[in-house]
């Protein structure tokens, strides 16, 4: 009877597998992601040219502050995204602090538009919100694609909330290009026009990782 040693066993089980290829450093895919996102959304904001009022917005405290708290927001999550990537049986306690933080700031944001000021439901639904909303989620492709192919290329052993996370930052650095094309500061505006989309991009981005997220 012949017996395979140990080291048989491997190179059998191995003979038919490619080339593996190297998964770079979370920092690494994380730079590369801001770079080239950076470029294609500063790209668009110059092609569509700033809000008018922007000059006034460089002096308004509220403004300033939302806008410098969505870009760590964006690339805390993107991170946190990447990092699930990264094949281990279970997710580390400061990715959940992470995209709690991130997930908590959004929600902030969104009640800040609902209260205390109230909302009547007829200014809802307005043809410039669903113009806005449309927009966003077409500029959240641009930083989605990019998460989503660098995602590809790890070994994510959580798909699903893998891919709602990189949902999650794609929409959320739409969100901030979009604040600086529309000067519409209607809190029904914002709510349903720019915030809403973010939630609606989480939602197909993990509806899409369990089919494209696959390896």
């Amino acid at each position: 009877m012949n017996r395979k040693t140990t080291p048989d066993i491997i190179h059998t089980l191995v003979a038919d597998l490619g080339q593996p290829h190297r998964v770079w450093p979370v920092w690494i895919r994380a730079a590369v992601w801001v770079v080239v996102t950076l470029l294609l959304m500063a790209a668009i904001v110059a092609y569509d040219g700033l809000r008018q009022d922007m000059p006034g917005k460089m002096h308004d405290f509220s403004y300033l502050t939302m806008m410098a708290l969505l870009a760590p927001a964006s690339l805390g999550m993107a991170a946190a995204g990447l990092w699930l990537a990264v094949p281990r049986l279970q997710v580390p306690a400061w990715i959940y602090g992470v995209m709690v933080l991130c997930a908590g700031f959004y929600l902030g944001l969104a009640g800040w538009l609902l209260w205390p000021y109230g909302i009547a439901m007829q200014e809802l639904w307005s043809h410039e919100h669903m113009v806005c909303a449309r927009e966003v989620l077409l500029l959240s492709l641009i930083p989605g694609i990019g998460l989503f192919t660098l995602l590809r290329r790890a070994a994510p052993t959580h798909r699903g909330l893998a891919s709602c996370v990189a949902g999650f930052a794609a929409g959320m650095v739409a969100l901030m290009c979009s604040l600086l094309l529309c000067a519409n500061e209607g809190h029904a505006h914002l709510l349903v026009g720019h915030f809403l989309p973010v939630l609606i991009a989480t939602l197909v981005g993990g509806v899409g990782g369990w089919f494209f997220l696959r390896w």
